[in-house]
């Protein structure tokens, strides 16, 4: 594995040096040449569960997140979301990754180990709903589908996402079709929810547009399957 070299101390070069021979231990050359061309400067392949195993080796420290998330290599930037400890993250900072992610699959992992823990997580998901990149606005969407997973959400945030979803299902990316649906589908457990969801997979199943119709399809499948909440 390469080394980057960042102003640290040897203690914390370390722990970096710890965690490289760590995922040199657990590449798999297979896997990584499955997943196809990616954004990562380096992909090796090791699968996320051994990558939980690792980060429960290390402390959670802002430092040693913020070093290894600059590599831009796959598996230090998933580890970078684990290590990073929520009450540390700025607001600004949580914005600033959410923009630098180069694949959705560190937004899953964001939305589901770090950002739904952070404390003013409401208030960045209303702040990332408004900006133009896909990365910023597919957080929004997740990071507010993992908080309704536990409780209902700010209504003034939730209405803002339902409110743009079916321009972003249009919007040509694939990624950020799969954050509306998965967001919309959690809103969809709602009572409180349930007809305007409806009608929003309704308008998405009558679109002459592929993507839309899988919006649809799955947010049906899902809401109609899934127990209801009564809010």
């Amino acid at each position: 594995m390469e080394k980057v070299i960042f102003p640290f101390n040897a203690e914390l070069k370390e722990e970096i040096d710890q965690i490289r021979h760590a995922i040199e231990a657990e590449q798999n050359i297979v896997v990584a040449t499955s997943m196809g061309s990616t954004a990562y400067k380096k992909n090796y392949g090791v699968p996320l569960s051994s990558l939980r195993k690792i980060a429960t080796a290390h402390r959670p420290d802002k430092k040693l997140a913020q070093c290894l998330w600059a590599t831009g290599y796959r598996e230090t930037m998933i580890l970078a979301l684990l290590i990073m400890p929520p009450g540390g993250f700025t607001q600004q900072e949580a914005q600033q990754w959410a923009a630098e992610m180069p694949e959705y699959e560190l937004a899953e992992i964001a939305a589901q180990h770090l950002y739904k823990q952070l404390p003013f997580a409401t208030q960045l998901a209303t702040q990332l709903s408004g900006k133009v990149t896909g990365q910023q606005t597919e957080m929004a969407y997740l990071t507010m589908a993992r908080l309704l997973e536990e409780k209902m959400q700010d209504s003034m945030c939730l209405d803002m996402l339902a409110g743009r979803a079916p321009q972003d299902v249009l919007c040509g990316r694939a990624s950020t079709v799969s954050a509306v649906a998965t967001f919309l589908k959690q809103l969809g457990l709602y009572s409180s929810w349930r007809g305007r969801i409806d009608r929003l997979a309704a308008d998405f199943a009558a679109k002459q547009n592929m993507q839309a119709r899988w919006a649809a399809e799955e947010i049906k499948t899902f809401v109609e399957y899934m127990p209801q909440k009564e809010v």
